[in-house]
């Protein structure tokens, strides 16, 4: 803009003088070439440069700080992701399964409604005192000894109680039940620096020295819980001088639990939380930085930064 506005008042003045406008006279009136010596483009080339570099960093630090908060955002909507698909996975199973169960419940229904007989049936009858009867069926009539007849309604019912007590075992064993152990222990095998202990990192333990279900995943952080049940989580943290934590336990993108630690100067603080959560097949289990983070978290031979779960029912 300053570079058109100069060639406008250059030429402006080229035209005055070569017009005769404008001559150098006793009156004092400057000629071209004194006005462009008079001129010094870099006056205000200082000044611009003060500006554009100003603009320079406001950019850069707004530009740095719309990718962070677009990693965040990214990373929760992924987790956040990833937790339906689980739910929709299991609401899947879940309608099938009902659907087994609607099946089977009508085939029962359906037997039991076989083994009563109609009310406008023909009733048997008894004549001339014999055991003699006659009964009437889809088919025609037939005789039947009523001895007979007797043993085999009792045959029937015992037949029909069976089935129903088998059918009611068989529905007993398709809830789904489980009793498996799952069980994980691991922890931070090095110290988490503080450029790296920034908010919402997540902690990633990859010494595992028990993983009992395979649930937990040593590259991620992450435990992805096997079975559903309801299951008991514990996690601890160290801080050295002047360093302050907060840490969550995040279920998908919800927390479950947090606790905070702030060190004073020449010490360590060890601080430890448990929580007891119901957890569904699929869902995503991990500990990570709060917004309140400052420092190094510690994890050597005086003390571990640990993660552990296990299925409790």
């Amino acid at each position: 803009m300053y570079v058109i506005l100069l060639r406008l008042f250059l030429l402006s003045v080229y035209v005055c003088h070569t017009s005769g406008l404008l001559n150098h006279d006793d009156s004092g009136t400057p000629s071209l070439d004194d006005v462009l010596d008079s001129l010094n483009d870099n006056d205000l080339v200082p000044e611009r440069k003060i500006t554009i570099g100003d603009l320079k960093t406001v950019i850069l630090a707004l530009q740095k700080d719309y990718t962070s908060r677009l990693t965040t955002l990214k990373s929760d909507f992924e987790l956040y992701l990833r937790s339906q698909q689980n739910r929709i996975r299991y609401l899947e199973k879940k309608v099938a399964y009902q659907e087994k169960l609607i099946n089977f419940l009508e085939n029962g229904e359906s037997f039991r409604s076989r083994e009563t007989p109609p009310a406008n049936n023909k009733q048997p009858n008894i004549h001339n005192g014999s055991n003699d009867v006659e009964a009437f069926n889809s088919t025609g009539y037939y005789s039947l000894d009523l001895k007979e007849m007797q043993q085999e309604n009792w045959r029937k019912e015992m037949s029909g109680r069976s089935r129903r007590e088998r059918q009611e075992r068989l529905l007993i064993q398709e809830i789904p039940t489980s009793s498996a152990v799952v069980a994980f222990y691991a922890y931070m095998s090095k110290s988490l620096p503080a450029n790296e202990a920034t908010p919402h990192h997540v902690l990633i333990f990859d010494v595992v020295r028990t993983n009992i279900g395979n649930g937990y995943h040593s590259s991620t952080g992450v435990f992805i819980v096997p079975e559903t049940g309801v299951y008991v989580f514990i996690w601890s943290f160290m801080n050295g001088d002047l360093a302050y934590h907060s840490t969550q336990l995040m279920v998908n993108t919800e927390e479950w639990g947090i606790v905070h630690s702030n060190t004073v100067s020449n010490g360590w603080m060890q601080s430890t939380s448990v929580v007891v959560a119901h957890v569904n097949k699929g869902d995503d289990v991990f500990v990570r930085t709060a917004d309140w983070s400052h420092g190094t978290v510690y994890s050597a031979i005086n003390g571990r930064t640990l993660f552990a779960g296990w299925k409790l029912h």
